[in-house]
């Protein structure tokens, strides 16, 4: 399966109220959830830092995060994020209009932009 299938089928099976997933896009293209770490997994996700820097080790090309049954919108903090890793694509997962949706991001010439 592609990376789009795979995000999109994870998109999919989001529901309201359960906590945010995150993980990144192995050099293979298979998904890798790392552990949410964050304070209040439902309002927010942090990786672990140990597991998501060994990803980066190993090659990982993409983060993906979860925004449960909600559209996958670029908050602030999804924009802070991002510019921490600005070799990588990332990828907001959730639901638009009641249809599973993903929301890519990657770094150009400094510029956040949609891809």
């Amino acid at each position: 399966m592609t990376q789009s299938v795979l995000l999109t089928e994870l998109a999919g099976s989001l529901e309201f109220g359960q906590p945010e997933r995150c993980g990144v896009i192995t050099a293979a293209g298979e998904l890798l959830e790392i552990e949410n770490i964050h304070t209040d997994p439902v309002k927010g996700f942090h990786m672990d830092p140990l597991s998501f820097l060994k990803a980066i080790e190993d090659g990982a090309t993409a983060t993906w995060h979860t925004h449960p049954a909600a559209d996958p919108n670029l908050s602030e903090d999804d924009r802070q994020g991002f510019a921490q890793w600005p070799e990588l694509t990332h990828h907001i997962v959730g639901i638009r209009d009641g249809e599973p949706t993903v929301h890519s991001f990657a770094f150009v010439n400094d510029i956040l932009v949609t891809v």
